[in-house]
């Protein structure tokens, strides 16, 4: 709203909490629900293909290297998913 643009739809899945929802309807946008059987393969393939790469990282790591900078691997992995 600071900069004039406004929501006026929020497609959402069917796994949503009460507070989200109140929210969205408490800045006036409307909400729509996927159908219950409904996915998004690209979507699902995008994780899917996230998951593969970064596990291939963390697997590559000595057992040494401290889970608390696997986060710092997050933009390498991303840059290596869109070289390929």
């Amino acid at each position: 709203e600071e900069r004039g643009f406004k929501p006026r739809l929020q497609r959402m899945d069917n796994e949503t909490s009460e507070l989200v929802e109140a929210f969205i309807k408490e800045q006036s946008a409307e909400i729509q629900h996927a159908a219950p059987e409904s996915h998004c393969p690209p979507a699902e393939k995008a994780v899917q293909t996230f998951k593969v790469c970064f596990k291939s990282v963390i697997f590559s790591l000595p057992k040494e290297f401290p889970m608390g900078l696997w986060c710092r691997l997050i933009e390498q992995t991303n840059l290596g998913i869109n070289i390929v």
